[in-house]
Order: structure tokens, then sequence, then C-alpha cells
């Protein structure tokens, strides 16, 4: 096997896991009525605190009206939360509510309970090798996205 077509392997394969994590979260989930995006945000917000919508949208990698559809769908069932932004009047920023706070540690809760499952069935070694290999590969995409638009790494 050459190496690009290893990489082209290795892209595959991580399609393939992204897709059954996907299906596996929202089924684990579903009964909670926050999405996937939902559930991303709440966790962006819960590690990162306060944030703006549109600075949620960079790290997502997505656009700010996008974000601020889930973010709408989060205040109106009450998990966030719109405090002033000192640092921008028209931007506000998104805060869990002591309602969000509860959800997220149930849905961590649930998600703890799975990977242990799952670590039960994987060698740690080979874990961690994955790991490292997938962070290689991830920074390798930074790289070169960065290079097709003419900014350094």
């Amino acid at each position: 096997m050459t190496e690009a077509s290893a990489v082209g392997a290795l892209v595959r394969e991580i399609r393939t896991a992204a897709g059954r994590m996907a299906g596996i979260a929202e089924s684990l989930h579903a009964d909670t009525g926050i999405s996937p995006v939902g559930r991303t945000i709440l966790e962006l917000i819960e590690v990162a605190g306060p944030q703006t919508v549109p600075a949620i949208a960079r790290r997502r990698k997505t656009s700010r009206q996008n974000i601020q559809v889930q973010v709408d769908a989060l205040e109106a069932a009450g998990l966030v939360e719109m405090h002033p932004n000192p640092g921008h009047r028209r931007s506000v920023l998104v805060a869990l509510s002591a309602e969000g706070r509860a959800r997220f540690r149930e849905i961590r809760a649930r998600e703890a309970a799975l990977l242990g499952r799952l670590a039960a069935e994987l060698e740690g070694e080979d874990l961690r090798r994955a790991a490292a290999a997938i962070r290689a590969f991830s920074a390798a995409l930074a790289r070169l996205a960065a290079a097709r638009k003419g900014v350094p790494a």
C-alpha cells in the first residue's frame, strides 16, 4: 500500500467511525431533544465559558447563522441564556443556564457509561497510538488548509 492509499484508507475509516459515533450519539440522546450540534455547543460553553455566537461558529468552523439557529433552540429549551457582552454591544454572550448545566451533566454521564463499555473492548496502548496518529493527521490537515489559504499554520 502506498502512503497516499494509506491516507485514503485512514480517511475512509475516520468517516466510517464518525458516522457510527454520530448515529450512536443521536440515539443515546434522542430523548433529550438536544441535537448533536446543540450538544457540541453546550460542551464548548461548559469548557470555555460564555461565548458569542460568532466565536462558537469560528470554533465549529461553520456559519454564524447555523450556530444562531442552534443557540435559539437551546435558549427556547431553557438550556442557555444570553448575557451582556462587555466587549461588544450587539454580540451577546451565550452561557449555560442552571438547567443547561444539569442536562449537560446527564449527557456526560450517559456518554461516560457508553465509553466505559467501549473501552472494555479495546487495548489502552492501541487507543493511545490511534489518538496520536489522528492528532498528527489533524495537524497535517490544518497545515494543508492554511497553506491553501496562504496563511502560515
